[in-house]
């Protein structure tokens, strides 16, 4: 379980309760130091589980919503998705703003550079992800590294 303070998780549910827009739930929970602390203590899988938990509870609240938005923000603005981590999907139609908060965040952050070095040759992984929820990987390279 992943350990937020209540203030943080009350200053979430008030970002999102004041949100009127997808953009604007995006550019405020961006200034939340919530968002950067859930990519620097969780890995891409941790968060990927912890957003499943949080959007398949029975009861809601604007607490639990907005810590779902949150997770979700964080795991689509993750950095250093390792090869496996593109495995692993959300489902953002659990969220009323989910669709349109991944589109923007996927036009905003659309591509992504994995390099990964197996036995001395170095392989490098580009994705990308567009406008729908496909991936694209494609191979490069085999040079020493």
């Amino acid at each position: 379980m992943i350990r937020i303070s209540r203030s943080k998780l009350s200053e979430l549910a008030g970002i999102f309760m004041l949100a009127n827009t997808p953009y604007s739930l995006v550019k405020e929970m961006q200034k939340s130091e919530t968002i950067n602390n859930l990519k620097n203590e969780c890995s891409y899988k941790k968060l990927v589980e912890y957003y499943n938990d949080i959007t398949t509870r029975a009861k809601q609240t604007d607490v639990s919503i907005g810590l779902a938005y949150a997770v979700m923000i964080s795991i689509l603005t993750f950095n250093n998705k390792k090869l496996d981590d593109l495995k692993l999907k959300i489902d953002e139609d659990r969220l009323q703003w989910g669709k349109e908060i991944k589109e923007f965040l996927t036009k905003t952050f659309p591509a992504q550079t994995i390099i990964t070095v197996d036995n001395g040759f170095k392989v490098k992984e580009n994705y990308y992800q567009d406008s729908g929820s496909e991936t694209r990987i494609q191979s490069q390279g085999n040079g020493k590294s």
